[in-house]
């Protein structure tokens, strides 16, 4: 999330996902956006894609509980 976000979402912006719990309390919109099909204009990060991989890491966390790491 670092690489990928803070550059729009960091403290003090609209939206900031900087900290656990802005992340936890946001997880249902960015699994929303970070899972939209190539050219939607919701989907994140702007300028790229996380990975398979990297989205099934978001999956499996709220799946598991969103425990702090």
């Amino acid at each position: 999330m670092d690489n990928s976000c803070n550059g729009c979402h960091s403290a003090g912006s609209f939206k900031p996902l900087v900290t656990y719990d802005q992340v936890k309390n946001n997880i249902e919109g960015i699994l929303d956006r970070i899972q939209r099909p190539n050219g939607d204009p919701l989907k994140m990060p702007k300028g790229g894609s996380f990975s398979a991989t990297q989205i099934n890491t978001f999956i499996k966390w709220k799946a598991d509980g969103l425990t702090e790491n």
